[in-house]
């Protein structure tokens, strides 16, 4: 029992400094949040056009609408890059 214990306090001992973030990659991550905000906002946009569009009677070509689709597709996909970027 006293060995687990060792163990374990020994194996935490060297896997907390690890976990810790340096004031490089605080600033980075702060850096990727702004980016990402900036995203949200623009995905927000593009479902406000669509609700818009519904909600006004405002009919969308058929080509408006893969448009905006692909728009919301590719800001979503640098979103979901920017997240697996934090640390």
């Amino acid at each position: 029992m006293k060995k687990l214990i060792l163990v374990v306090l020994l194996s935490l001992a060297f896997t907390i400094p690890c976990m810790a973030i340096t004031p490089e990659q605080l600033e980075q991550a702060e850096e990727t949040l702004r980016q990402m905000d900036g995203k949200i906002s623009v995905l927000r946009g593009y479902v406000q056009q669509a609700y818009n569009g519904v909600v006004e009677g405002i009919t969308l070509t058929i080509e408006q609408k893969q448009e905006l689709k692909s728009k919301y597709i590719a800001e979503k996909s640098e979103l979901v890059n920017l997240y697996n970027q934090l640390p």
